[in-house]
């Protein structure tokens, strides 16, 4: 074979495409200050309140548009891990206002055997 009996390449296929991807969609900003309809307190750990250990738990609550909490994410607590899941156990059956979008919410928690 020949070059001049190679097949001829389309015109389109002659030089590669170089597209941008499409932007990936940005996560929601963090909203802090959010105030539920509904709020589920959360258990004191029994270890915790054996220890006589307070603490505090910042997380990050996904809130669908109809109010409900779909993710919870612990941002930081302290002691570690002591009150992380009795956190996200009350937190995701905390209700907000519904909306058009998800919303991801900044929650503090304070736990203390005084009050």
């Amino acid at each position: 074979m020949t070059i001049a009996d190679a097949p001829a390449v389309a015109p389109d296929m002659e030089k590669p495409t170089h597209q941008t991807p499409p932007a990936a969609p940005q996560p929601p900003k963090v909203r802090k200050g959010i105030v539920p309809l509904v709020r589920v307190e959360p258990d004191y750990p029994p270890r915790a309140m054996a220890g006589n250990i307070e603490g505090s738990v910042i997380a990050h609550v996904t809130i669908t548009p109809d109010g409900s909490v779909s993710a919870v994410s612990i941002v930081r607590s302290d002691p570690p891990k002591i009150f992380d899941q009795v956190a996200i156990n009350a937190l995701m059956r905390w209700k907000f206002s519904p909306g058009d979008a998800d919303v991801i919410g900044e929650v503090a928690l304070r736990f203390s055997l005084s009050e």
